[in-house]
């Protein structure tokens, strides 16, 4: 029987990558070395979570360039609590982050069966050059896909048509025979359909789904995408 998709794109962080469990450990040292007398943990990483998401849809909007993120949520917070914006702040928060990446649990496992299944792979996701290549190189990445496309190296984010494209034309495949792996609705699940490509959404929490859209595939566990190869 043929298979029914002859590549896969990935998203990175939170599909592949588990950047909630990276960003919390980052941002508890950041606050132990430069938070901690100034607001409880709580109200520090609220604060943080809601400036950092509402830049985040600035960038998917295409309102802002996801590279002015990084010092945008800091400066944001030091206006918060009315203290002096500090850069290094930024670069010891990026550093905690690439130090503390992890997989996601089964992706090594997805990446390797895919690689031994000659299924070709590529990775496209939203964040900073320098942040998303030293994570490939943590991570090495380049074992399964030499093909990384990065919102900052692309200028623009997902969901806009050009960085799925990209993708695609470096895989040499076609929207319609990819399948899309990502966490993201907005992000990743926009982005496939604004190019009528197929989207498989992973959904660990079993989230509901408040758009008036379906993906094609739903999975709860990374390595359940495997059934579709």
């Amino acid at each position: 029987m043929a298979k029914p998709y002859n590549a896969v794109l990935f998203d990175l962080d939170d599909t592949l990558i588990d950047f909630e469990r990276s960003q919390e450990i980052s941002l508890r040292k950041c606050y132990a070395k430069y938070f901690h007398h100034l607001v409880s943990w709580e109200a520090f990483r609220t604060h943080y979570g809601s400036i950092n998401r509402s830049l985040w849809n600035l960038a998917e909007e295409g309102t802002i360039r996801t590279s002015t993120i990084a010092d945008l949520r800091f400066q944001q917070i030091a206006d918060l609590y009315r203290i002096p914006f500090i850069p290094e702040i930024v670069q010891f928060y990026e550093d905690q982050l690439i130090l503390n990446s992890h997989w996601i649990e089964g992706a090594e496992e997805v990446l390797e069966t895919l690689k031994r299944r000659s299924i070709p792979v590529a990775f496209i996701t939203n964040g900073f050059t320098h942040m998303q290549r030293n994570k490939q190189k943590k991570l090495r990445l380049s074992r399964y896909s030499q093909i990384m496309v990065v919102s900052d190296e692309c200028g623009v984010a997902k969901p806009h048509p050009l960085i799925f494209q990209t993708a695609l034309d470096l895989l040499k495949s076609s929207a319609s025979s990819t399948l899309m792996v990502g966490d993201s609705l907005t992000s990743d699940g926009q982005g496939a359909k604004n190019l009528n490509m197929p989207f498989c959404w992973f959904n660990p929490r079993r989230l509901p789904n408040p758009h008036d859209w379906e993906p094609d595939l739903v999975i709860h566990a990374l390595k359940d995408c495997l059934s579709i190869f």
